[in-house]
């Protein structure tokens, strides 16, 4: 599935999906709630396995541990970014795994998930991530 055709389709574009067919996609999807901090709430087999961690570990866990520290303004910022216009297309930047590996995302949408106008969190897309090898980092996890 291509970006813009997600965002082209908006809320719709996974509802057509089957949860085999989300879990089994060639993509990291990972999405978070509305709670304050907002958690975890749903992260496919690609998600995990670039954040290097399990379905128990990751669901409930706030949202912002999958950055580190200095990375935690820019991750703010374009949250807030997908809020008010309802997605982000193309962003960059670093993550960190349960295993304290920093890896880079690269071409990532992200997009607000609502029902009948009601925002329940946001979601994104990966398609590309890289290891940064080398460049351990401190996991909070």
């Amino acid at each position: 599935m291509e970006s813009l055709e997600v965002l082209s389709r908006g809320k719709h574009a996974f509802k057509e999906a089957s949860p085999e067919d989300l879990w089994e996609a060639p993509f990291a999807l990972l999405s978070h709630d509305t709670s304050s901090p907002p958690r975890f709430v749903y992260s496919n087999a690609k998600a995990l396995e670039a954040f290097e961690t399990t379905w128990e570990d990751w669901i409930g866990r706030p949202s912002r541990d999958s950055a580190e520290v200095d990375e935690q303004e820019a991750r703010e910022r374009l949250l807030k970014e997908v809020e008010e216009k309802g997605y982000s297309e193309g962003y960059r930047g670093v993550r960190i795994s349960a295993k304290g590996n920093r890896f880079l995302i690269e071409n990532a949408i992200l997009w607000n998930v609502e029902d009948d106008g009601v925002r329940l969190g946001q979601a994104a897309l990966i398609r590309r991530w890289n290891p940064l090898w080398n460049l351990k980092g401190h996991s909070s996890w």
